[in-house]
Formats: structure tokens, sequence, C-alpha cells
């Protein structure tokens, strides 16, 4: 059984808190942000894959291992250095960008970070992401986006972890490129089921 800290509910509480703390509102800040969290929550005990500092990713944006898979062998015996091999956590974040600029491109991203999510083994799985409406779109697009999620999650039938989605709100205020905008309304928690079936506000 996982610790607590990997509760799906305490990660989504705190690195929500931890958002609205920093305040940050620029998108290349506030993935920085996201990162430094999961630094702080799990460093002392674990270890982190992400890049940033001395740092580099693994796979994802951000991993959380019981070994250091960039150090597998000792230098002149070749045995092995871990004892145990386990990935605890992988997070990935698509808060669009440059390339992604319409409903569909960040969409399209999210689909394919979440996907590494999807085949990565891992206990536990993040996907942080932001969303377009499409120009015809009214109402509850957000919910559609996750609906999408969870029936991308259901063609994985091996896995039983079920996903933590966050979801940070974006526009396009001033051109084309998306901005998300941290707030108590703007940020909300959606946990897709192990089994695929249903999906949880948080």
């Amino acid at each position: 059984m996982l610790p607590d800290h990997f509760g799906y509910q305490h990660i989504y509480s705190g690195l929500r808190s931890h958002l609205i703390n920093e305040g940050v509102q620029d998108t290349k800040k506030i993935t920085e942000s996201i990162k430094r969290f999961f630094c702080q929550a799990y460093d002392a005990d674990y270890e982190i894959l992400c890049s940033g500092g001395m740092r580099s990713e693994y796979m994802v944006d951000v991993l959380v291992t019981s070994f250091n898979p960039k150090e597998i062998f000792q230098k002149k015996t070749l045995s092995l250095l871990p004892t145990a091999f386990r990935a605890h956590l992988a997070v990935e974040s698509e808060l669009g960008g440059t390339s992604a600029s319409s409903a569909y491109g960040v969409m399209k991203n999210v689909g394919e970070d979440f996907v590494k999510l999807l085949l990565i083994q891992a206990d536990r799985r993040v996907m942080i992401m932001t969303s377009l409406p499409y120009a015809h779109e009214t109402g509850q697009h957000v919910e559609r986006r996750i609906e999408s999620l969870r029936q991308l999650y259901e063609h994985f039938p091996a896995l039983d972890s079920g996903v933590l989605v966050m979801h940070i709100e974006g526009g396009q205020p001033n051109s084309t490129q998306v901005k998300v905008s941290i707030g108590e309304a703007t940020i909300r928690g959606f946990l897709i089921s192990e089994d695929g079936k249903s999906v949880h506000n948080l």
C-alpha cells in the first residue's frame, strides 16, 4: 500500500494551494512552480527526475521513484546499485504554448502527454492540463475534455491506478498563444476512476 502522501486528494489539495500561494501567472513559471512542488514534497525520501537546476527529465515531466534510473550499475563491477525498482508517481503537464494555439492543438498535445502516463509503469498518475473551447462550444467544454481522457484511459484495461487530472483555466486574451490563469476559481480537479468507468470531481 502506498503512503498517504501519494493519495490523489492529498496531491491535488497540496498542489492547488501551492500554485495559488505562489501566485505566478506566466505559463513557463507556472510549469516551474509545478515541478518545484513535487520536488519539495518528495525529495527527502525519493528520487525526483524533472528538468530544472541540477536535475533532468526522464520519460515524463516529473517522475518520483525509489531509485535513480540514471545510476543503475556500479562503475567498476557493473553490479546493480538499486535494491528496489519502483516508480511511485508520474506527472505530465501541458499548459499550451506556441505550438498549441487552438482547441484541437491544445487537446492534441494533452492527449500525447496523457498517453505517456498510461504507457509508463507507475503507481500513481497525474495530468495537469488546460483547454480551449471551440467557437461553437457552449458550456462544459472542460468536462468534455476530461471525458475524452477517461475514454482514452479505458482503452488501457490493464491499468488500475486511476488518474488525477488537474485542469487550469486557459484563454487567449492578447494573442493566439494560450495563457493560463491561477486562482481559486480557475483550478479544478477530476479523478478518473481506477476502472476508467467514471469521473469524480475533487
